[in-house]
């Protein structure tokens, strides 16, 4: 390299070698120039489309909102009844196949000899499932009027309890010692009863387990008195659940 130049490039470098920074760039506020910016004559129109653009994706999205809260309400629904159909069908499922105990035929009252009174009678399940954990209770009467049989029905008394046989199958039928009166009668009012100016009422529940969990029970209430068509229901206190 030429003296001269070497001479040019020491007054731009330090003494290692680097160029040292220029200090004759300054600001100079007198050299900045403000700018008017204008609106063209289409800017209002494009304003005015891009506002109408907006608009419309607006309302296509409150749309595809209400369509789809609509589609999650209809879903909603579906699954309401489809759960109200199944939790139906599902019940008549266990109606069909549980297991229903009734009285197969009137208990038979028979007087003995000290003065008792017992109940015989049958128990047959006509239902398509074993009856779980079947018990009895029975009880015989003379302290009513057929009107009082309703209001006594909701507070029984002197009621016997029998152990349980435990299971009765589908179609079976079984002969019950339904229970005794709980303390022997009057002679008069066993008079009284087979002459008919007495009442005598017999009030038989079985409660019993269905096998899908369900409990149960039967109830009958038979009056008996000496007329040739034997025992009869009362009004009220059969039924069955």
């Amino acid at each position: 390299m030429s003296k001269k130049r070497r001479d040019k490039h020491n007054q731009h470098s330090g003494g290692d070698g680097h160029q040292q920074p220029t200090n004759h760039c300054r600001y100079n506020p007198g050299a900045v120039q403000t700018v008017r910016v204008e609106s063209l004559p289409n800017d209002e129109d494009h304003d005015g489309k891009e506002e109408g653009y907006w608009g419309t994706q607006i309302r296509c999205a409150k749309r595809l909102n209400a369509i789809t809260a609509f589609g999650a309400g209809a879903a909603i629904i579906y699954a309401l009844i489809t759960y109200f159909q199944f939790r139906d069908v599902h019940r008549n499922f266990i109606v069909d196949q549980r297991a229903w105990l009734q009285l197969d035929e009137r208990p038979i009252l028979t007087f003995t000899d000290d003065n008792n009174i017992v109940a015989q009678g049958a128990v047959r399940n006509v239902g398509k499932s074993f009856a779980l954990k079947v018990g009895y209770t029975a009880e015989v009467t003379t302290k009513l009027t057929p009107d009082e049989i309703g209001d006594y029905m909701l507070h029984p008394k002197d009621a016997v309890t029998k152990p349980s046989v435990s299971v009765i199958g589908p179609g079976q039928r079984i002969y019950m010692d339904m229970g005794a009166h709980p303390h022997p009668l009057a002679a008069e009012s066993i008079d009284a009863i087979k002459k008919g100016t007495k009442f005598l009422f017999f009030f038989g529940t079985i409660t019993y387990d269905d096998i899908f969990g369900g409990h149960h029970k039967t109830q009958s209430c038979l009056q008996y008195t000496n007329s040739p068509g034997g025992p009869q229901d009362c009004q009220t206190g059969n039924y069955a659940d």
